[in-house]
């Protein structure tokens, strides 16, 4: 074998590795931008589930609830009773109304929910 077929074969053997580094970096950058990913993401909606099941979480959310209705009980303005309720909506759609203990909370959550509010 002559040393030009070794030199060439040696070139050819850095070009190959060159090559195949930089497909297995892309390799790992494309699993890095989504595995991985979905699996922070997997991760956070599970926290967040924790979460709202907690029950500082829920003591947070019904205390959150009982200060709207003290605002829509002393507002004089259909409007801002309609804004209030509003935003009660956004908050409380899918809150477990068993998880309240107060009678009056729930019927007044019940109430802004089915749109029923005496203004």
């Amino acid at each position: 074998m002559s040393i030009g077929k070794i030199v060439l074969i040696g070139i050819a053997s850095v070009v190959v590795l060159i090559v195949l580094s930089f497909v297995l970096g892309l390799v790992g950058v494309g699993y890095t931008k989504t595995v991985e990913k979905a699996q922070a993401k997997a991760q956070s909606e599970v926290r967040q589930e924790a979460y709202v099941s907690s029950q500082s979480y829920i003591d947070g959310s019904i205390k959150e609830l009982a200060d709207y209705k003290r605002q829509w009980s002393m507002t004089k303005s259909a409007d801002d009773k309609m804004a209030i309720e509003t935003v009660i909506r956004d908050k409380f759609s899918n809150f477990d109304q068993s998880k309240i203990n107060s009678p009056g909370l729930v019927s007044f959550l019940n109430d802004v929910l089915n749109g029923t509010t005496q203004k």
